[in-house]
């Protein structure tokens, strides 16, 4: 009898044990389709960096996505979503930096979200003259950017500068190409509009073999 009761004990933490795991086998995978980066430049050399990715998710649940960012002064602002794009539905976003740039993007959600189309929105502050990103050159002002490193690649990625008013338009921004080993720019797209102040840039990526 005892020994009958020691068996069915020891079956049935078996199968609790195999309850709680089964769900970290959970297969996810993600694509980045595309990468919009919005730099929004103050006088005083002070920026608000918004990124949006449209990343498909097969799978799931997913969780969190990290994003690796060249910006280790990163702070985070409170509005992160991420949005299925077929229902137009959102979901708040946890934002974690850390000590490398990179940042955590947790859904707050228990369930996660599962195949589907999703745009994931994060917004953060980065002081571009302590990070040695606005540099005099003479008489002008050099800005740079360097964009999320997107390990798996991306088809498309496109920059907007929104700068203090000026009577001049910018020099050529257009030589910067995307880092990576797997990535090179095939071509760009440049437009300077000057009653707002707004350089865009457009970049179609192919994958080096």
């Amino acid at each position: 009898m005892c020994a009958k009761v020691r068996y069915l004990l020891a079956g049935a933490t078996l199968l609790l044990v195999f309850g709680l795991t089964t769900p970290a086998w959970a297969w996810v995978e993600t694509r980045t389709k595309s990468v919009l980066s919005t730099v929004d430049i103050a006088p005083d050399g002070l920026a608000t960096v918004s990124h949006e990715l449209a990343v498909e998710v097969r799978g799931g649940p997913l969780r969190e996505l990290e994003l690796k960012t060249s910006d280790v002064d990163a702070e985070p602002l409170p509005d992160a979503t991420v949005t299925k794009m077929s229902t137009g539905q959102p979901l708040p976003l946890l934002v974690e930096r850390s000590a490398d740039g990179a940042l955590r993007l947790e859904i707050d959600h228990e369930r996660g979200v599962r195949s589907g189309s999703y745009l994931f929105s994060v917004r953060y502050r980065t002081n571009l003259v302590a990070v040695e990103r606005l540099r005099k050159r003479g008489g002008a002002i050099e800005a740079s950017f360097i964009g999320p490193r997107l390990p798996d690649g991306v088809d498309g990625v496109r920059v907007i500068f929104r700068l203090p008013p000026a009577s001049v338009a910018p020099t050529d921004w257009a030589c910067a190409r995307p880092s990576g080993d797997s990535l090179s720019a095939v071509g760009s797209r440049r437009a300077w509009r000057r009653s707002s102040s707004v350089l865009t840039l457009g970049f179609l990526l192919r994958r080096v073999v």
